[in-house]
């Protein structure tokens, strides 16, 4: 707690270390960055060509106790989603512990599995080299508030309103969506559609799907009257008569908007561009489904609260509103960048 920032894991310090290939296994729902990262680096910094070259990562759209089935919560990923992961354990080490020829040392490194399609893919690399970033712009008419509010996501630049505002109150933060067991599940968003803390950009109903794979991310160009505050954008896929699921989200701390090892705070009421990476997903949007992307400041307990101070809010208990301004014009066009891939154009 007394050292917040990155240096106090060293996380990407070990991997030199490490002589053997991993074989690793995540869920889009188990807070999976960690792995994700840990493959990239084994790659890159294994002590051992064998490590670099070899290290495996298997991902499925599963929590942190549901690995390998096809049910998370109240969503049903089909049979296909259900793979035998002992199975896949004992292969592994049959190939590297016995010596036997299974094949396993030819096979790509990653297998990823993509909801809404629910198939299973493979590539080399994480994320896919043949990714396209696709690009919408948040607009609005001034009342993104809320799941009957008018923000929208677009092609283009819109016109409106040049920014949305609402009101983060750390003593009502927004609720996690969570289990009983505290797990993370694809959650239906629709229970939090009366909050005004929360804005909501949607796009048209898609005339063709849209399949994200890698690291969505979020430029907001924002305005607070704190000198500290926390914004999250979370990607939500929309069907037509519900549910709203929860595919991904991510968030920043004001102070650490340009380094989690340095603290800025921020000018109250003065705009600045924030950058927020969401977790790693691979998931289609159906035709006839939105694109829905939601901004707020909270997500409690999941996440400790801000109290707009600027101080220590792990040890102080003051607290304060503070008022949030998300700009969205062509001088400030927040948007939403999509990485995506073409299924048709890969054949």
């Amino acid at each position: 707690l007394k050292h917040p920032g990155r240096r106090a894991w060293k996380f990407d310090a070990i991997h030199a270390q490490v002589e053997v290939p991993n074989l690793d296994f995540s869920g889009w729902y188990d807070h999976c960055g960690g792995t994700m990262a840990h493959l990239g680096l084994m790659q890159r910094n294994g002590a051992t060509e064998t490590a670099r070259g070899q290290t495996r990562l298997v991902i499925g759209p599963w929590n942190h106790t549901g690995l390998g089935s096809r049910q998370i919560g109240d969503i049903d990923f089909g049979e296909q989603a259900a793979i035998d992961i002992q199975g896949m354990i004992l292969r592994w080490f049959d190939h590297w512990l016995k010596g036997l020829s299974n094949g396993i040392d030819r096979e790509p490194a990653v297998r990823y599995f993509v909801m809404g399609a629910n198939e299973w893919r493979r590539t080399d690399t994480w994320p896919p080299a043949e990714q396209v970033e696709q690009v919408f712009f948040l607009g609005s008419d001034g009342k993104g508030n809320g799941g009957d509010g008018d923000g929208r996501l677009s092609w283009e630049e819109s016109g409106g309103a040049v920014c949305d505002t609402y009101t983060y109150d750390p003593r009502d933060p927004v609720p996690t969506l969570w289990t009983r067991e505290l797990f993370t599940v694809p959650a239906d968003r629709r229970v939090l559609e009366y909050r005004g803390d929360i804005l909501h950009y949607r796009t048209a109903p898609l005339e063709e799907e849209v399949e994200v794979v890698g690291y969505p991310e979020v430029v907001l160009f924002a305005s607070s009257s704190a000198r500290d505050t926390d914004f999250f954008a979370r990607l939500v896929d929309e069907a037509p008569e519900g549910p709203a699921l929860e595919i991904g989200y991510g968030m920043v701390r004001a102070r650490h908007r340009n380094s989690l090892d340095r603290e800025e705070l921020l000018c109250p009421e003065e705009v600045v561009e924030l950058r927020i990476k969401m977790g790693a997903t691979a998931c289609r949007f159906a035709r006839g489904h939105r694109v829905r992307l939601e901004v707020t400041s909270s997500d409690f307990p999941n996440h400790d609260r801000n109290h707009n101070t600027g101080g220590n809010d792990l040890e102080e208990v003051e607290m304060v509103r503070a008022e949030q301004n998300i700009f969205h014009s062509e001088k400030w066009p927040s948007r939403l960048n999509l990485p995506t891939i073409d299924q048709k154009e890969k054949g």
